[in-house]
């Protein structure tokens, strides 16, 4: 007896030290395009469902039975409550058992654009310019127009 409950408890303590992952594809984009963002957790674990939050702010989650998220750029500045172009964190953790809370996952860093520094990082790429000053449209059409 004394030796099933030592296994149990390593295995308890082995689920509880799980630190989950988070992936988000792509890690770039725009307001209007979309990004998935997926929560990984053990295979062999009955997972209830997994909170994903941002910048460190814990109280401010986005809960997902299936440890996916799906959100436009847009929406991940409207959650972090900032303006575009802006950098954010992602973190996640997974509730399993009783409403146990896992470890929470390291940061990844998704970047949202706005729509002038994807058009200028375009122009750059496209009409080979070397300038640290930003172009418009019609200075890459002039010039290639």
């Amino acid at each position: 007896m004394e030796l099933f409950v030592f296994i149990a408890f390593q295995l308890l303590m082995e689920v509880q030290t799980y630190t989950p992952a988070v992936k988000v594809s792509p890690y770039v984009l725009r307001e209007s395009s979309s990004v998935k963002m997926i929560c990984e957790t053990p295979a062999d674990v009955t997972v209830k469902q997994c909170h994903f939050y941002i910048n460190r702010e814990e109280k401010n989650t986005k809960a997902s039975w299936k440890c996916e998220l799906d959100l436009t750029g847009a929406e991940v500045l409207r959650w972090a409550d900032v303006k575009s172009p802006a950098s954010v964190d992602i973190y996640c953790f997974y509730e399993w058992g009783n409403n146990k809370p896992s470890s929470h996952s390291p940061a990844v860093t998704l970047t949202v654009q706005g729509s002038d520094d994807v058009l200028t990082e375009v122009f750059y790429s496209s009409c080979h310019v070397e300038t640290t000053s930003l172009l418009t449209s019609s200075v890459c059409s002039a010039k290639h127009g």
